[in-house]
């Protein structure tokens, strides 16, 4: 673990649940940039997707800028700022998955699940939104769960045994 990371781990263990939200007044003017119209690229891809699992789960997720996320929103929402996320697979993703780190493997399992072979017709066929700003899935299966965390800590079922709850 890296010293920021751990610093990162200790805040999280340690502080007041009222600090884990707290933006940090220096991050503030970063946020507001996006008012002016900045654009964002966001990358999405953990190799250590354990990295801090022996924390509280329900204080890492209640650990962000919630100051500094409302302006992110609003700039996402008003459309002001321009946006991208890119995600994509890594060696712990794929140990965890297949129980060793084969990237490749875990990059062509991606490719079928999201029907990277298939051109618009056929994903059109398959009732698959083809849009030329994004395409929409869900990966998952009978096996697998999601919950989110409202603000006040409860969980909330979101998708059990394939079908979206919420």
């Amino acid at each position: 673990m890296t010293d920021v990371v751990e610093r990162y781990a200790e805040f999280i263990r340690h502080a007041a649940d009222e600090d884990l939200s707290w933006t940090a007044p220096w991050h503030l003017p970063w946020y507001e940039r996006l008012l002016e119209g900045a654009a964002v690229i966001q990358f999405a891809g953990e190799d250590e997707p354990e990295l801090l699992a022996d924390l509280d789960q329900g204080r890492v997720g209640r650990a962000r800028s919630v100051e500094g996320m409302q302006i992110y929103l609003r700039a996402v929402n008003e459309r002001i700022i321009n946006r991208t996320i890119a995600a994509f697979p890594t060696k712990g993703q794929a140990q965890r998955i297949f129980g060793e780190p084969d990237l490749d493997r875990l990059w062509e399992a991606v490719a079928h699940a999201v029907r990277l072979d298939l051109g618009p017709d056929e994903l059109r066929e398959r009732g698959i939104n083809v849009s030329a700003v994004h395409t929409d899935f869900m990966i998952g299966g009978p096996e697998v769960s999601v919950d989110g965390i409202t603000k006040d800590g409860d969980t909330v079922p979101i998708l059990r045994e394939d079908v979206c709850l919420n």
